[in-house]
């Protein structure tokens, strides 16, 4: 008579397993929960244990040894939780549940049934295995993990004559369905047949249903297009700020500037220089100026401005190697000017008016941004 080891049998798929196996198959079933159990037979043995007590693998390793034979043991054992950003109160548990009892389990199992020569070992795990799941991503995460060692596990054990399966289903009518929307859901007992059919077989992996398969693998795919357009755009966001001068920038700085408070005559450098701001105006900043800006921006040395004098005998002013606009321009002067204006030079900086930078202690806003108070 062959005999079975039923790990999470209380209810769901393990139940479900349990009764098929007895009732259909004719095995001996020993069952492994935490809770009691409704199964009634003369060929089943229950234990009560839990696959988080800290003596799970020493009573494990007597049940399996007081076993003569043991054909295979089916790690049933899963719970599933939301995520709670404020506590994170049940992130550890699930991992400790649904991957770490995996572990115990299969590190006191594989060793016996090595021994024996023969025998089999399944796990469930879920097709969540390949998705991003941000409403429960321990669950999601501990499956992946479970998926990708039961099938390494798989690999080294199979030259010994021991077989490990890893059991990938969709959405199961049971407890742990908690999910709004549950497409192609199953009903625990089919799950159970899909088990035995696995006994039999001893595939590697297997996934079902395969019509969920395919349906996630086209959630994965817009979840792929979704995450390349996000990582695009936070590119294109942390890029440095480039200010560009152009031939055109005086002509349409004229329209909106009063008549300049000086004559001044301009380096043949104007235009050419692509980053604008000076080093004096990163030290005069005010300190609420936030430091991304001062690290987005190259700065240009005192020395690129060049003074001259101005015909009328007035004091020289600073020309701009870049928008040909004087230091000082009268607009900075006049805060009512300045705040009403329809395009506050310094928003393309900094985000603020020039007038909250104190414009009229510093020279004009011209220089740093192209473009007139």
């Amino acid at each position: 008579m062959p005999v079975a080891l039923v790990i999470g049998n209380s209810d769901g798929i393990g139940f479900a397993l349990t009764n098929l196996l007895l009732e259909e198959d004719g095995w001996q079933v020993v069952g492994i929960s935490r809770s009691g159990t409704l199964v009634r037979s003369a060929r089943y043995e229950h234990h009560l244990l839990d696959v988080n007590h800290p003596e799970y693998k020493e009573h494990l390793t007597r049940i399996i040894e007081g076993l003569p034979e043991l054909d295979v043991c089916v790690y049933c054992v899963g719970i599933g939780e939301f995520l709670d950003l404020r506590t994170f109160a049940n992130e550890q548990r699930v991992f400790e549940t649904n991957l770490l009892g995996a572990i115990r389990t299969a590190e006191v199992l594989i060793p016996i049934l090595l021994r024996r020569g023969r025998g089999h070992f399944i796990g469930l795990s879920s097709q969540s295995d390949r998705m991003v799941a941000p409403s429960a991503p321990s669950y999601a995460a501990s499956k992946a993990a479970l998926s990708s060692y039961l099938e390494g596990l798989a690999w080294a054990c199979r030259p010994h004559g021991v077989y490990v399966t890893n059991v990938r289903l969709g959405f199961v009518d049971t407890k742990m369905a908690k999910a709004p929307v549950r497409p192609f859901i199953i009903s625990a007992v089919a799950a159970a047949r899909r088990i035995r059919r696995c006994i039999h077989q001893r595939p590697i992996r297997d996934t079902y249903p395969k019509k969920m398969a395919v349906l996630l693998a086209l959630v994965s795919l817009g979840a792929g297009v979704r995450r390349w357009f996000a990582n695009r755009v936070n590119a294109l966001r942390a890029r440095p700020r480039v200010f560009v001068a152009s031939p055109e920038v005086p002509r349409i700085a004229a329209q909106h500037e009063p008549k300049p408070v000086a004559n001044y005559s301009c380096s043949p450098r104007c235009h050419s220089s692509r980053l604008i701001v000076p080093s004096w105006f990163v030290s005069s900043a005010p300190k609420s100026w936030p430091s991304s800006i001062a690290s987005s921006v190259r700065l240009i040395e005192p020395s690129a401005f060049r003074s001259t004098s101005s015909n009328d005998g007035r004091p020289a002013v600073s020309c701009c190697p870049v928008c040909a606009w004087p230091a000082g321009c009268s607009p900075c002067r006049d805060e009512a000017a300045c705040r009403d204006s329809e395009a506050p030079c310094c928003a393309p900086l900094c985000g603020l008016p020039c007038c909250a930078l104190r414009c009229s202690a510093l020279p004009c806003c011209a220089p740093l941004c192209c473009a007139p108070c």
